[in-house]
Order: structure tokens, then sequence, then C-alpha cells
């Protein structure tokens, strides 16, 4: 749609609203991406959706509905990343695409391309093709459906699909029970004549092996044949779509009827108790797996429990005889889902299970298993039609009960990869302070040469990745240090001078790249796709060099000027003459880890972050740094060596610039930032960013990965014109950050939230869901308890632990051995402290993490195998608290000594029954990516954020978040997480976040 028609800004609005209220989504501009295409031969650039074949599952409002389904749609509701629901924009087929099935631990799968990215605990955002077996991925319980069934009709399917058939000739359906339970099988038999009082059932049929009931009814059989498949065979027994969307109280009944006759109740001592659903359909137990996800309920599929396929019976004739033997598989819930099995779904009432399952929850404990799963397998299927969806507020939804993502940023031909390099353009200048052309353009030159190398040799996450980028060869040369170099020159990021500039050295920057991929090619060939693209590319090159006049050469150094003209004038000739070696040449990556390897002041097409930084020292204190770069512009400018010293005075004591001796006020544009100074009040406006990626992106033959930073106080209608400006101006795509959005976005699966309406500009009201104020959640007068005696270099204690009713910890009480000593009542108070903020919903995660290993006196060995050496009482008694509460992963991560898998910690008194532990989406520790200066680029994840009630290691208290170990002359961004290497506060970079301390990045090249 034109950005001139009403659908168009309607959608516009729409979008700018979601930006406004969470930073998300950012936008790709399609027809001029498509418009800059070299290579429109081999099929258009698309924004390179990762997708998901048709019969996946995606939790919606309505049920588990099959994502071809959805296509068409309308309205469609999904859940999404928090387990809430949002809305759909589309749902649409992306073509036919090679297909790898993705397998879980727990056996959950899902069918997808090896890019699509799977959100995990520990790393965020992962292509699948990328995940290995550390890699926790993160389930969501779906959303139940509208549709309703009476529940003793849903029952009696669920008997059927375990124990009955369906007969093709007759239409009959049978039901068949052993003679014990027979008082079941009555009761279905008075139910279905309630149905159908004129063809009653007149009794069972009793036989040598149990009980039989048959109906033929078309009042039954027609409700049977919409919910469930009988009469394939058992081995494909299976529920149909509409039995995926039945709400919570008929698919409670339903699964309540399949596991009365196939299910069972074990437990062995000292390893494991359970529910197991065993079935020669492998199909129907993923699906009942799926259901129970709805409940929070996390089952696990053993395949193939039979060995071998054949067996020895007897022939009735006197012999024996070779049989085939059906493979079976089996089901099991464990840990806390038993308890949550028991509460919500649990056996017919009648049935002996229903009494064993009680008494097994009421003896034996049971331990939290996390809503995450571990990292199996990726094993190719072949190539299918395959679909994706736009989400664009949480851009997640859940496809067979997996949290994925619904898109991706790399903007060429589907199933390639770039090779990045970046150059230090300071290190470009000569003595004089310019740039020197000709190293400049001999540094394009080599690494050009460097990266081409570098694709035949580098490795490819696939063969069909590898085969596309051997055959377009794309390459991804771009710099850092732009923003020093303007600065360094007197010129201001957001002005006319310092854009022409910039565009003159972008430009030299692709035109020579070319020149020089068209030198390679006259040895080694072109790519081979350059004959069938030759017309087009070269078009592309010519446009490429006409936006040169666009470019005011009062602004640029004559060389440099004349550089940008000549050398796309040569590369259009030897491309006409030798063909071009590499389709794509140049992008604008953020170089966050690169620049600082390469002692950049300022990062990628970034302006400075602040003129004064601080890095932490690694024995302690801080090194306070200032812009180096500040001098040079101030003597570029015309002040004097003394000038010069007492504004670097007057700067490193007050922390800006602004106000400084000498100082012209014209001058002042030059040392804006791209954050305002804590005593200061200028800053580079957001449009003069926006503006710099304009005069750039001719020159590109990519596109520029950056963040467009808007203060928090923007409007709607503000983000609106950024957007439609970025369009104007010829940018392939842009992203904007509101500071402070993400605090507004939904955080919790909680339904206690408040909804707040914002004024975001004149009669424009964007409404924003907020979490609501913390509130105590008091545990009984009455209460379950575990006290522990321990005792560490021969100081004892107690600690007692309160849990509420779903077993959780709600209190702890410690007792040393030395009543009135100092120790026991700093014990006493800190007991106190901890009890208050479980109460009010921090997370044990969070204080086992802050208190884990804090070392002070006594410390010592203890009585406790688990934990053998304590460094403090404090540390003791926390990892003791990871033991009992905490998963076991947790637990070794902090430093418990777990039993062996598969063996259940003795519960402790007291432990008897556990109730059912919430599930919520638990986060890992944030990931960090190291790239060289060439290499094959990839997407790295970067940092999930953690929710309000599991904020994750190093997130809520965590040591990163203490202002004492970060400083700042600047405001950095209200939400910036701290770094997971060093803990200092980090800063945007791009799309990601970056620490000025390390060097350390969220995810940006």
């Amino acid at each position: 749609e034109p950005f001139e028609s009403y659908k168009a800004r309607d959608l516009m609005k729409m979008i700018a609203e979601a930006t406004w209220a969470c930073g998300d989504p950012g936008m790709q501009f399609d027809t001029t991406v498509n418009d800059w295409h070299p290579c429109p031969a081999n099929g258009r650039i698309n924004a390179s959706n990762p997708c998901v074949t048709g019969d996946t599952l995606v939790a919606t409002e309505e049920g588990l509905v099959p994502i071809k389904d959805l296509v068409g749609r309308k309205v469609v509701n999904i859940v999404t990343e928090y387990g809430e629901l949002a809305p759909v924009t589309e749902i649409f087929s992306t073509g036919v695409k090679q297909t790898f099935l993705l397998k879980t631990k727990h056996g959950f799968t899902l069918k997808v391309t090896k890019d699509h990215p799977i959100s995990t605990t520990n790393r965020g955002d992962v292509p699948a093709g990328q995940l290995n077996e550390g890699d926790q991925l993160i389930l969501v319980p779906g959303h139940f459906g509208k549709e309703h069934l009476h529940s003793k009709m849903a029952e009696f399917i669920g008997m059927v699909l375990g124990d009955g058939c369906k007969t093709g000739d007759q239409g009959q359906v049978f039901l068949t029970l052993g003679h014990g339970e027979a008082h079941i099988l009555e009761e279905c038999v008075e139910f279905l004549n309630s149905v159908k009082p004129d063809q009653k059932i007149n009794g069972l049929t009793r036989t040598d092996t149990g009980v039989r009931v048959a109906t033929s009814a078309k009042e039954i059989t027609v409700v049977v044949d919409r919910y469930a498949v009988l009469d394939e065979g058992a081995p494909k027994k299976r529920l149909l779509d509409a039995a995926l969307r039945l709400d919570r109280e008929s698919s409670a009944a339903l699964l309540r009827g399949l596991f009365t006759t196939d299910g069972t109740v074990g437990f062995i001592e000292g390893k494991n108790a359970y529910v197991a659903l065993d079935s020669t359909s492998l199909p129907l137990l993923r699906q009942v797996q799926q259901i129970l996800l709805n409940f929070g309920i996390k089952g696990k599929i053993y395949e193939n429990r039979r060995n071998g396929h054949t067996t020895e019976m007897p022939d009735g004739k006197g012999g024996t005889k070779t049989y085939d033997v059906q493979e079976i598989h089996s089901l099991r819930i464990s840990r806390n889902s038993r308890v949550l099995f028991e509460r919500w779904i649990g056996f017919h009432p009648a049935s002996d299970k229903a009494s064993k399952l009680r008494d097994l929850n009421a003896s034996v404990a049971a331990y939290w298993d996390p809503p995450s799963d571990g990292f199996e397998s990726l094993r190719p299927l072949g190539e299918e039609e395959v679909f994706d969806l736009m989400e664009p507020r949480d851009h997640h939804f859940v496809a067979g009960g997996l949290l994925v993502h619904n898109c991706s940023e790399y903007m060429f031909l589907d199933d390639t990869a770039c090779n990045l390099a970046s150059l230090n353009l300071m290190k470009l200048c000569n003595e004089a302070g310019e740039l020197d052309v000709p190293a400049y353009k001999k540094a394009i030159e080599t690494t050009i040469l460097a990266q081409e190398i570098i694709v035949d040799n580098a490795s490819y996450p696939t063969q069909r990745i590898a085969d596309n980028s051997h055959n377009f060869r794309p390459l991804g040369l771009g710099y850092a240090n732009i923003g020093a170099l303007l600065m360094s020159r007197g010129l201001a990021y957001d002005s006319d001078a310092g854009r022409d500039y910039a565009g003159a050295i972008t430009a030299v920057l692709t035109g020579q790249a070319y020149v020089e991929s068209a030198r390679i090619a006259a040895v080694m060939g072109s790519f081979n796709g350059y004959e069938k693209n030759r017309e087009p590319f070269l078009r592309i090159i010519k446009k490429h060099g006409s936006h040169v006049a666009k470019i005011d050469s009062a602004h640029v150094p004559l060389d440099l000027y004349n550089a940008a003209r000549e050398c796309w004038d040569q590369a259009y000739d030897l491309g006409a003459k030798n063909g071009i070696r590499n389709a794509q040449a140049t992008v604008i990556a953020p170089t966050g880890t690169i620049a600082f390897m390469m002692d950049c002041d300022t990062t990628g097409i970034e302006p400075d972050i602040a003129l004064i930084k601080y890095k932490k020292l690694v024995g302690g204190g801080m090194l306070k740094i200032v812009n180096q770069t500040v001098p040079k512009a101030l003597k570029r400018l015309g002040y004097s060596e003394q000038q010069v010293k007492e504004i670097m005075e007057y700067v490193d004591e007050n922390e800006t610039i602004e106000g400084a001796p000498h100082l012209r006020d014209q001058h002042m544009p030059v040392f804006d930032c791209a954050f305002r100074p804590l005593r200061g009040s200028r800053s580079i406006q957001y449009m003069g960013h926006v503006k710099m990626m304009g005069a750039v992106q001719p020159f590109i033959s990519g596109a520029i990965s950056k963040t467009v930073n808007v203060p928090s106080d923007v409007t709607v209608d503000e983000i609106t014109e950024a957007y439609l400006q970025s369009w104007r101006l010829g940018l392939k795509a842009v992203a904007i950050y509101r500071d402070g959005c993400k605090r507004s976005q939904p955080l919790s699966t909680s339904k206690d939230q408040t909804k707040v309406k914002v004024e975001a500009a004149p009669g424009v009201g964007v409404t924003v869901e907020t979490q609501a104020r913390a509130v105590r959640r008091r545990l009984p007068d009455e209460r379950r308890a575990i006290t522990h005696k321990f005792s560490i270099a021969g100081h004892d204690g107690y600690v007692t632990v309160g849990m509420y009713e779903d077993s959780q910890p709600g209190e702890i009480f410690l007792v040393m051995a030395k009543e009135g000593s100092v120790v026991s009542g700093l014990m006493d108070c800190f007991a106190t402290a901890v009890s208050m903020a479980l109460q009010y919903g921090v997370p044990l995660q969070v204080l086992v993490d802050k208190f884990s290993h804090v070392r002070f006196e006594p410390s010592g060995f203890t009585n406790n195998p688990e934990i053998p050496i304590a460094k403090s009482i404090v540390d003791y008694i926390f990892r003791w608290l990871a033991s009992k509460f905490l998963a076991k992963d947790q637990q070794r991560a902090i430093g418990v000594h777990v039993k062996e898998e598969g063996t259940t910690p003795a519960a402790d008194p007291g432990a008897r029954a556990v109730g059912p532990v919430p599930i919520s989406l638990v986060s890992g520790p944030t990931a960090t990516s190291r790239v060289v200066t060439t290499g094959p680029s990839t997407t790295t994840p970067g940092p999930r954020g953690a929710t309000p009630g599991n904020p994750g290691p190093g997130s809520v208290g965590a040591a990163g978040s203490d202002p004492s170990r970060s400083m700042f002359a600047f405001r950095p961004d209200e939400d910036a997480p701290p770094c997971p290497d060093c803990g200092s506060i980090m800063v945007r970079n791009g799309a990601c976040y970056k620490c000025l301390n390390c060097g350390a990045t969220s995810g940006c090249s």
C-alpha cells in the first residue's frame, strides 16, 4: 500500500503505537529494498521469514490450531512470549522450503526451517540449526478454546480412544473395560441412554477378558467422529482439530476418560513416581502432551518401549507362530506435574487409580520442574510448504508448545550469508587530520580480497546456505569511528556538512569495493548469477554512482569528492568488461565488539555516546575516559593550546563541555553526543540519526544496522513521522526505540495488571498495560513447614521454612544454638527480611543467586553431603533452599552436589505432599557474541528480558545493577541491562547493547 492511502496510514498509526509502547516492531521498506536489488532474476529479497509447516499447532484464543488453517483469517489472537494473547496482523505461506524435525528431551516436536529462531532460557532466540545440547527451550502453556462438550460425552470419547474402536461397516462405537471397571461402564451406559432414549442399550456384554458396550446411535457416533479417529487401527488413533479447540472443562474430561482406561500410576522406590499413559499411537500421545501443557502439566514421551517387532506365540494348532508386535509408546507425568494432574484432570472417581494417585501424592514429595526443556535433535525431513505470521507486539508465538520468534533481519536472497569486516576510519587519517584517500582505497581493496578468500573457507550453518553463499559470494565491508572522524574535522554529526562528508566516505567504500570485485572477476570469474542479472546489476551500480552528484562538494575535500565520482565510473566500466565477483559488497554493521578491539571512540555509523565515560579496573577503582577526539576538534576549530587545555580541564571536572570557557556557541553542535550528559541539556535530535542514515544509504549494497533512539516523551505522531521520513529518505529499514518504553511492556502471566491510558499527543490516547504494584501474599495461619538442622564448622543452627499451599517457600526462621549472640540476632533479622521478600514476590532463584557463595565467618565443613563446605551461614542456607525448591540444573549451577539422575531425594519431615507449582518463564544469563574482523555473519540472539516473577541471574538485585559498580557521565537508557561478563550497566548499541567497561555485547558484531 502507498503511504498516502488511508489503509496504509491506519496501519502506520498502529505500528507507531506499538513502537511507542514497547520499542517494536522495526520496519523494512520492501519496495525500496527490491528497487536496489542487484539480482532480481534469482528472486525477490524477502524479510527472510523463518517458517513452520502447515500442520504446526499454534496456540490461539480458540485453542490449538494448525497454522495453515489460520491463513486468510482477519482477526486472530495468539499466545505470545509471556503467555498473553496478542493480535496477529497477517498469516501467510512463504513457499516450499527444506524442513527439519526439532525434538526436545521430553519429546516435544516442531517442524521448522533451519533458520527459525527458537527461544531459549540461556541464549535468547537461537536459529534451530544452531541449537545444541546445553540449550533449554522455553515451554509456554497454550489457551483453551471455546467449544464445549458435556463432560460425560467428553469422558466417553476419551475412554473410547483408550480402549475402544469404531467399525467402518456398521458404524458402531465399541468400548471395552476390565471386569473390575464394570461399574464405570454402567455409568457410561446410563449417560448414553439419556442421549438416545429411544435407542437404549440393554446392558453390557461380558466376555472372558472384560465387559463391553456398543452403540450405533447417530447422536453419539456423529459426535465421536467430530473429535476422534477410531476406525484406522490402534496405531492411528488420534484427536481431530475440534478436540484441540475444546474449553478447559471439556478438555479435562476427555483426558480423564483416556487416562482412566489406558493410564497407570507408578512408583519406583528411590527413583521416580509418575502417572503414565501407554499407547501404540504416537500421534495421539503428542496431542495429549500438547493439551496437558495447556494445564501447565509437562509430560515426557518415551518412544518404542518394546524390544523387537515380532514375537513367538501359540498358533492354536499345538505349535507356535511368529506374530508382528505393535510398538508401544509411553507418556510419563512426574515431579510437580504429577500433582497438577491430580488437581486439574485425575482419573474417574470410581477407578482405583484415583485413590492410588491420591495416596502417592500424599506420601511422596514432588519437586519443581521448570517450564523449559532441553534440546535433543534436529533431523532433515524434506521440502514442504511452510508458513509464518506477523505478531507486531512481542514478535513471538507458541508453536508445538515451544516459544518461537517470527522474524529475522538479513536482507538478501533467501539462504545466503554475508562475510563481515570493518575499517577504523581514524586509523586512515594523515598527520593533518584528513582522511588519506589513497590509503583508504588500498585498505578497501585489501579487505575485499581477504573477505573474498574467506567465502570458500568459512563454515555455514546449512549446505543450502553454503551453496548460495558460494554462488553469490555476498560481502559486508563497513566502517567504524565515523562519529569520531566528523568531530575531529569540526563537523557536527547533525549537519549538512557532516552528512555530505559521511556520504562521500561511504561512496568511496562501496564504489572501490566493486572496483576490486571486478578486478578479482577478471581472474576468478564472476559470481554464478551475474550473467543472468548482468543488466540489472550494472543498472544498480549506475544508480549508486548517480547519487554522488547530490553531495555538496563544498563540504568535502576535493580528493575525496573526486575519488567518490571516479570509483563508480570505474566500477561500471570494469563490471561491464570483467563482470563482478560479489553480489553484495558493503553493509554498515553495529561493530560493537570489534570497535572496542580496534580502539574506536564510536561504533558503526553512530555518533559518540558521551564525551565522558568510566571504565572499571580489574584491581578496583574507576578510570575516567575523555573522548580523545575533543582536543583535535578544538584545534581544528581554531582554539589555542591554552584554550584547549582550559576547556579540557572544564570537561574533566564537570563531565560536560556545556558551559566551558572560551567555547563559542556555534561550535557546540560539534560535540553533541547520542546521550544527554548528566550536567548538560544537549544531545543529537533523533531526526539527526535518521538523516545521517539517509545520507549514506544510497551508497551501501545492503542495509544499515542502527536503532534510532528517541526520548521518553516523544509522541506517537512523532514516531509516525520518523517512519515516514525514513521512507522518504530512501532507507531500506529502520528501528525506533523510545527511552524506557520496555518498562511498559506486560511481562507477567499474572492477570493482576492495570491499564493506564497515556496521552501520547493531543487527542491521541495509547492504552499501555503495566504491571500492578507489588502485593504481599501472606501465608495461611496453619501451614506446612520443613525444619532442617545444620552445622558449619561446629556452629549449630536450625532453619525452618514455612510453605504456601503450592509448596513454595514463603518464610524462613533461623535459630542459632547460642541464643543472644550477635550472629543469632543478625540471622533473625536477616530471616525476617528474606521472608518479606518472598511474600512480596521476589523469586527464590533471585535470592539464591544473590546470597550463595558470600564469604564470612563462621565457614567450613558441614554435616550435609550435598553441601559439604559452606563459605558462610548465608551461603549454606540459600544453597540448602536451592536443593529443596529449585530444579537440578539450577542446583548444580550454584554448587549443590545433586544426586544421580533418576533418583528422588528423600523428603524432609513434613514434606509429604506438594501442590502445583506456578508455571512461569525462566530467563537464564544473557549471551554475548565475539566477532573477529572478518568471517561469516550470523544472527546472535540478544539478551532475554527476565519476567517480574522470574528475573533470572543478573537481573533483579544482581551485582551488575549496583550503582557503585558502574559510573556514567551521561544518562543511559532506563532499561539497560547489566553486562553478563563484568556486571557493568550496558548502553544501547544499534538494536543491541554493549558494555563500555569490558567490550562485551548482547548480540551485535
